[in-house]
């Protein structure tokens, strides 16, 4: 190797004789390991930082179809917050980046009805299955249809007009 970080090598007979300089050696290398390395050693540290999730179906009690529509939030003393999910039209549902704990509380809502399921654990990278049997109770649902008119409005002899008075004359500018 040269002072300037040129490595020097035998080329094959076919290229020629003597030595052949290859640009790029110990100065490419001491770039691309600390990236690499990098790499390495981020993916644990990746894998640490995954939270786990629930997933689940939500059927009806009656017959075990699908129920789409349900929304289901939960709730816990890791979360900032509630996290919402809707089922889809196949009754399944998944919430993710749920830190790891106990203690959560999972609810299930279809209109008046709720399904609460208390106490359940969270554990790092682990999918938990929750599934419901959700109660469907004859629901109603009531639609009102209110009938106004909207006022007539004559537009063939529409006109407007301004009232001119004592005050209005008494309080205009006059230019000149």
């Amino acid at each position: 190797m040269s002072p300037s970080g040129e490595i020097w090598s035998r080329s094959a007979a076919r290229r020629g004789s003597g030595l052949k300089r290859r640009r790029g050696g110990p100065a490419l290398l001491s770039v691309l390991l600390p990236g690499l390395l990098v790499v390495l050693l981020a993916a644990p540290a990746a894998a640490q930082l995954q939270n786990g999730q629930i997933q689940g179906l939500v059927t009806s009690d009656v017959d075990g179809k699908p129920v789409p529509g349900v929304t289901v939030t939960v709730n816990g003393p890791a979360l900032q917050g509630d996290q919402v999910e809707v089922t889809g039209a196949d009754g399944r549902y998944q919430i993710t980046q749920l830190p790891s704990g106990d203690d959560y509380v999972v609810r299930f809502y279809l209109g008046e009805t709720v399904v609460e399921r208390p106490g359940v654990r969270i554990v790092q990278n682990k999918t938990l299955s929750i599934s419901v049997a959700m109660p469907l109770k004859h629901m109603t649902r009531e639609v009102k249809v209110i009938r106004e008119r909207a006022p007539n409005v004559d537009t063939a002899t529409a006109s407007s007009g301004l009232e001119i008075n004592e005050d209005v004359l008494r309080n205009t500018a006059v230019r000149g």
